[in-house]
């Protein structure tokens, strides 16, 4: 009797396991739990709040505009002007964050050899941006964009060690 009352609330519990452990989002490798950015971090810690809370296609949206403000984040922290940016040039504006990125990319992997790892802060950062203006954003497409964020905070912060 105790089965057949309590075995579909056990079931559903354990669906419900389930999904909440498919939803997390990436952990880098690291055996940090936090990057030491505290900006950054914050950020992170918000995509992943938004993230866990989204249902809706207007939330998934949001999640990619939280991806975007991670990039920000890294970008103004990483990028140094005075560093990143050849005499006589004008310094990269905020908005051009993955050019930023890249410019400290360059500064700290010089050379052809490292054009993957730049290639991947442009991918990153374009995916952000869609997300954050497609009309059609949903958890696979949101969650894959959040994933490539946080495991670029993770590559940048393995950089600056």
């Amino acid at each position: 009797m105790l089965a057949e009352q309590f075995e579909p609330v056990l079931k559903a519990l354990e669906s419900v396991q389930d999904q909440a452990s498919a939803n997390e989002l990436s952990r880098g490798v690291s055996p940090r739990n936090h990057l030491g950015w505290p900006l950054v971090d914050d950020q992170i810690e918000q995509l992943r709040h938004r993230f866990a809370t989204a249902s809706t296609p207007v939330d998934y949206k949001d999640v990619g505009n939280r991806c975007v403000g991670v990039i920000e984040a890294l970008s103004a922290l990483v990028y140094d002007p005075d560093l990143d940016c050849p005499d006589g040039v004008k310094p990269l504006p905020v908005e051009k964050t993955d050019l930023r990125i890249g410019a400290y990319i360059d500064r700290r992997l010089p050379g052809s050899a490292n054009e993957e790892l730049r290639g991947l802060v442009k991918k990153a950062s374009a995916l952000s941006h869609k997300m954050k203006h497609s009309p059609r954003a949903d958890r696979t497409s949101s969650g894959i964009a959040a994933d490539a964020v946080i495991l670029l905070a993770n590559i940048l912060r393995r950089l600056s060690d």
